[in-house]
């Protein structure tokens, strides 16, 4: 029975074949490297590149809010509802007499809105968050926990502002 033969190697054959792997194995290990350094230059100073796992990640809440960074909103996305909110100045979009929506905050008709850019409604009783305002995220805010204080009154929802813990008014007489 006749063997096989398999075709002969030229000497030093199989360590040019492994050169040229290891010649692409780190040109990918360059182009990774490098990918990775464009990527880091792209966040700003003094800031950290987002989680690797979003899912995981878990922001703390920032209870210390620049209100000069951002420009507060005029209006806020739709929410479902919220039992036991109540309008007012915090949450209601400004405008004109004709119905007009007043995007630049300097023309807004009530100066409270830019005094109190994130606000909170709360039930004294039990210190529970109705709702919360904040014009510098355009949204709520989920974070918030509220500091119910001795002087606040018994039994009402209170309006408050979230940075200071101000109270700003109760629900029913500070929409005026």
């Amino acid at each position: 029975m006749g063997h096989a033969r398999l075709p002969r190697r030229r000497s030093g054959e199989g360590v040019a074949l492994l050169r040229g792997h290891a010649h692409r194995a780190s040109l990918l290990v360059l182009v990774a490297s490098a990918t990775v350094a464009l990527l880091a230059a792209c966040v700003p100073p003094g800031e950290q590149a987002p989680a690797a796992n979003p899912s995981t990640a878990v922001a703390a809440p920032d209870n210390a809010v620049d209100k000069t960074a951002a420009t507060p909103c005029a209006e806020f996305p739709p929410v479902g509802p919220m039992p036991g909110d109540v309008e007012g100045w915090w949450n209601g979009t400004p405008a004109d007499e004709n119905g007009n929506v007043i995007e630049d905050p300097a023309l807004w008709p009530d100066e409270r809105i830019m005094e109190h850019p994130r606000v909170a409604l709360v039930a004294t009783d039990t210190g529970a968050v109705i709702s919360t305002w904040d014009r510098l995220a355009c949204g709520q805010d989920d974070a918030y926990q509220a500091t119910v204080q001795d002087d606040w009154p018994k039994g009402a929802i209170v309006i408050v502002d979230m940075d200071t813990n101000d109270l700003l008014g109760t629900a029913a007489g500070a929409d005026g």
